[in-house]
């Protein structure tokens, strides 16, 4: 049997300080994109926060949830709303698995309570 994707040995292997390293390394600009105006950019921004929330959660979701807190506080820029709520939808998996990132489920309930406030109930009428 061919193997397509040998083991690499020991030496090549990404170890956990690489990891973070990596993570700590493209945290600053993902973080600054996912509020980008371009959809483009935001939408690789936050594909790059979903991988790197998987990779290191406890590096880069206390700085997300930081950001996804102040973007859902203030209602009336409603541009930071709509890219706060792409980037949880994109991030729901290690926020709410406790094997990923322990200590993200606490989180989940004030932040759908702070979504309430967007909803607009005249869009739904009309």
């Amino acid at each position: 049997m061919i193997e397509f994707y040998p083991t690499p040995p020991q030496l090549h292997r990404l170890t956990p300080a690489i990891r973070r390293a990596f993570v700590n390394t493209l945290k600053t600009p993902a973080l600054l994109a996912m509020f980008s105006k371009d959809p483009v950019s935001m939408s690789f921004a936050q594909g790059a926060l979903r991988s790197l929330a998987m990779l290191e959660p406890q590096v880069i979701m206390p700085e997300l949830l930081e950001r996804a807190y102040g973007g859902l506080e203030v209602v009336n820029e409603t541009h930071r709303t709509t890219a706060v709520l792409s980037t949880l939808s994109g991030i729901a998996r290690p926020l709410a698995t406790g094997s990923i990132w322990l200590g993200g489920q606490k989180h989940v309930v004030p932040l759908l309570e702070l979504c309430i406030p967007g909803i607009d109930v005249v869009r739904f009428f009309v």
